[in-house]
């Protein structure tokens, strides 16, 4: 049994297709969702997203702030951005980190102080599933 899934961003359809179960970084917590589950709107924060797709395989995305909400077996989930796990770089989100703490240390406004925060967080999240990817190949 599966579910339809849309992930969308303002520049991009990320996916769309059936998928048995996806899991999620909610702000109370991960939450998993799976065929038939109950209608829900919950806001996302940074974090992994999960995507086992029907007939196998998944794919796994890092996100910033968002919205996921479910109904009737059709889920949509839309993001400020994702990042697939393939196409992160270590040494790319690595100088993103120092650029964002550079951005805090120096930041002259309260925005440029914001913005240097959710940069540190959207790298910190990225280098998490690095990490998570080098153990698995190692």
């Amino acid at each position: 049994m599966s579910f339809h899934l849309q992930v969308l961003s303002p520049l991009k359809k990320i996916f769309d297709g059936d998928v048995e179960e996806v899991t999620l970084p909610s702000t109370s917590g991960d939450i998993a969702v799976l065929p038939r589950h109950m209608p829900v709107v919950t806001p996302l924060t940074f974090g992994e997203v999960t995507i086992k797709k029907s007939g196998g395989g998944s794919d796994i995305y890092t996100i910033g702030k968002g919205l996921f909400f479910v109904d009737n077996n059709d889920a949509s989930l839309l993001i400020e951005d994702a990042r697939s796990s393939d196409e992160l770089s270590e040494m790319e989100v690595d100088e993103a980190r120092k650029k964002a703490q550079e951005l805090i240390a120096k930041g002259v406004t309260p925005e440029e102080r914001l913005q240097g925060t959710y940069l540190l967080r959207r790298s910190l999240v990225d280098l998490k599933l690095i990490k998570k990817r080098q153990k698995k190949f190692a």
